[in-house]
Order: C-alpha cells, then sequence, then structure tokens
C-alpha cells in the first residue's frame, strides 16, 4: 500500500487533471452518441449575458497547458544544474556548513536543504527565497567567500534559462497577441457562418467596423492564433535573452493541450464538423 501512495505522488499532478477531463469527454460524447443531445454551450447568464463554455475551455486549456509548460522546464532547469554544478556540491546539506545559524534556520522553512537547492532558487531568482535585502546581502556574501562555488553560478546560471515563472510571465505577451492574431485571421478569412450577420468577405467587416471587435459572435481564427502566440513568444525570449527555440519546444506541448481541451467547445458550439457521414462514431448536429 505504502509503495502504491509512493508511486502516485510521483505522478505530476496535471496527469490526473487530464485523466479526469478524458473521463468527462468521454461521457459527454457516450450521452450525444447514444441520445443525440448535444449540451448546452452556455454556461450562466451574468446581467443579461450568456457566458459560453467555448471560452471557459479555451482559457482552461491555455492554463493547463502553461503549467505544463513549466513543470517541463523544471526538469530542463534541473538537468542543466546537474550537467553544471558536481554531484557532491549539490547534495552537500546546508546544515553543515560554517555559515550563520539564522541564515541556515531561514533556508530551511523554505525547503532549501542542500547547496544543490539553494543554487537552483538563487539562480531563478534570489528574491524567491523570501530573504529581507540584508540578509540577501549576507547570503551573496557568504556565497561569494566560498571556493568551490563559481561567480557565473550566481549571475548568470545555465538553469535560469529554464525558470518556470517564465512560462508564466510569457503567458502575458503570448496571450495578447494570440488574440491579436486569432482575430486577424478570422476577419481575412471569414467563415461561412458570419454570412448569417452579414459578414461575407473581409470588406464585410470593414463596413462594420464593431464587428471587428464583436468576439462574442466566434472568430477566432487558430492559425493565427498560433503565429500570434509564437511571435509573442519570441518577443518575451529576446527581452529575457532566453533561447528562443527551446520555449518554442515547450509551447507547443501548452499549445496542443490548450487546442484539445478547446475543441470540446466547438463540440457544444456545433461548430467546425466534417461532412455528412453514417459512421457509428458521427455528430449529432441541429441545424435549426
Amino acid at each position: 500500500m505504502n509503495n502504491r501512495s509512493g508511486s502516485l505522488r510521483q505522478i505530476e499532478k496535471h496527469w490526473f487533471v487530464l485523466a479526469a477531463l478524458a473521463l468527462i469527454g468521454l461521457v459527454v460524447y457516450g450521452r450525444h452518441l447514444a441520445t443525440g443531445v448535444t449540451p448546452s454551450n452556455v454556461i450562466f447568464s451574468l446581467f443579461g449575458l450568456d457566458v459560453y463554455w467555448y471560452g471557459f475551455l479555451i482559457m482552461g486549456g491555455i492554463a493547463l497547458g502553461a503549467y505544463v509548460a513549466s513543470r517541463l522546464a523544471r526538469e530542463r532547469s534541473l538537468a542543466a544544474l546537474a550537467a553544471t554544478v558536481p554531484t557532491e556540491l549539490r547534495e552537500q546539506p546546508i546544515a553543515t556548513l560554517d555559515w550563520p545559524i539564522e541564515l541556515k534556520q531561514h533556508l530551511a522553512t523554505v525547503k532549501i536543504t542542500t547547496l544543490g537547492d539553494l543554487l537552483l532558487r538563487y539562480g531563478w531568482q534570489p528574491q524567491s527565497l523570501g530573504l529581507r535585502p540584508a540578509e540577501l546581502d549576507e547570503l551573496r556574501h557568504v556565497l561569494d567567500e566560498a571556493e568551490a562555488i563559481q561567480p557565473e553560478w550566481l549571475d548568470n546560471p545555465p538553469w535560469y534559462n529554464w525558470w518556470p515563472e517564465h512560462a508564466w510571465n510569457g503567458l502575458l505577451w503570448t496571450l495578447i497577441l494570440a488574440i491579436i492574431g486569432a482575430r486577424l485571421y478570422h476577419v481575412l478569412t471569414p467563415s461561412p457562418s458570419m454570412a448569417a450577420f452579414g459578414i461575407e468577405t473581409a470588406a464585410d467587416y470593414f463596413r462594420q467596423p464593431l464587428q471587428l471587435i464583436n468576439l462574442r459572435r466566434g472568430g477566432l481564427g487558430i492559425y493565427g492564433g498560433l503565429a500570434g502566440g509564437a511571435l509573442g513568444i519570441l518577443i518575451y525570449t529576446r527581452q529575457r535573452r532566453l533561447p528562443a527555440l527551446g520555449w518554442l519546444d515547450l509551447a507547443a506541448v501548452g499549445a496542443a493541450l490548450g487546442q484539445v481541451i478547446g475543441r470540446w467547445g466547438n463540440f457544444l458550439n456545433q461548430e467546425l464538423y466534417g461532412r455528412p457521414t453514417q459512421v457509428p462514431w458521427a455528430l449529432y448536429i441541429d441545424f435549426e
């Protein structure tokens, strides 16, 4: 029993979330196939405005994707630390070092027990240690005095490139430009469903300027969103001098999760379906 509990604790939390979402999706899809009924695409109404599952699922998928990207970044950060700092130095307990007692006690309260833990967190962001400015200065002095510690491990460590918080800090740039790109793509290539609102070509949007920002009627193209999001990542990584291709690689995982979860919003909206078919797993579309 203890071994099983230990194995479960080693599984990343997002796998449990993904398993739960997959189970819910199977139940909803199975009910749809059995009854031909599609659940409502509205979660609730607020001040007379409907709040749709589509937006909720898209944002939830993006958040989950960012979380997964941050966990993958952490793994890369730990690998960079292991490749740079010798094992015996990384595993050296803080308690055995000849440092001020108060400093060691504080590091223990923030779960830093080895020199490797300290170098990792200090390299990411010294302020994340929760020390006061005077204590941070004292810690830096102690680290500078340690002969085994290289100066570049403190000022420009390779593991900083994969600080997990970069996934969240860069999300603002990514989201803003992804939404702009997705909307621009749709405006230039409007879908046939927009004909019901008098939009058949890109020129129609400019004849009705308010429709350019009317996102409640839909109109976000995934290709434009991917292009805009990639541009956001390039801007953020350039500002922070981070490896752009490496972060685009991690972002691809997040984007895939967002797309998979967001597609259930398309299902609830009864949109982006394929050609008519007689296969047993076909979706039922209500054209009324």
